[in-house]
């Protein structure tokens, strides 16, 4: 008696691979699964706003040490404007207003006259103002002493120039032609001072 087989069944277990505990739970399913996830996202928002309101706070101090040391930079400004802009001494004063006196003085007017009266055989050497005595003083050379006091005397009849004076002469040894200096002190008349007494 031959007995038919039967056939035989074999099941063979599928194998899947193991996943880990994370990756199940973001696979699996359920509402639990998304309430975590709410709860994850609602706890990176708290920590981006926890960092943002750091940093605004931060910069909020920086804003205000940065206006503090700008009002005391200004201050500083202030005070430095209002000591400069005081009330000047009397030494200041009386520089500042002698040298605009100097300023004031009619310089193209004198040095034309002066140019059209020195002849040629005097030179002029240096020219000082006294603006606060409306006065002035020159060094003139030649060769000869009569020629320098007849170019003095001839400046007293000059129309700005109101008093000649000679101060002192010298004769230049040490030099070549040996050249005469005299040091005249002319006193300006009033109009051409500019009221300078």
């Amino acid at each position: 008696m031959t007995r038919a087989m039967q056939p035989v069944r074999l099941v063979f277990p599928v194998q899947t691979p193991r996943r880990s505990a994370i990756v199940q739970w973001l696979v699996g399913q359920g509402p639990w699964r998304h309430q975590a996830i709410g709860f994850a996202v609602l706890l990176l928002a708290l920590g981006a706003l926890a960092t943002t309101a750091w940093h605004a706070l931060d910069l909020h101090r920086a804003l205000r040490i940065e206006r503090t040391a700008q009002a005391a930079r200004s201050a500083a400004m202030q005070a430095a404007t209002r000591s400069v802009a005081s009330t000047p001494s009397r030494a200041q004063a009386a520089a500042w207003n002698q040298a605009l006196h100097a300023l004031n003085l009619p310089w193209p007017a004198l040095l034309d006259t002066l140019e059209q009266h020195t002849p040629s055989e005097v030179a002029l050497v240096a020219i000082e103002s006294d603006p606060a005595r409306g006065r002035i003083r020159l060094q003139v050379e030649g060769r000869t002493l009569d020629g320098l006091l007849a170019y003095a005397a001839a400046l007293r009849s000059v129309a700005p120039l109101d008093e000649v004076t000679v101060l002192r002469h010298e004769t230049r040894a040490r030099e070549s032609m040996q050249p005469i200096r005299l040091t005249l002190d002319i006193s300006l008349a009033r109009a051409s001072s500019g009221g300078l007494r």
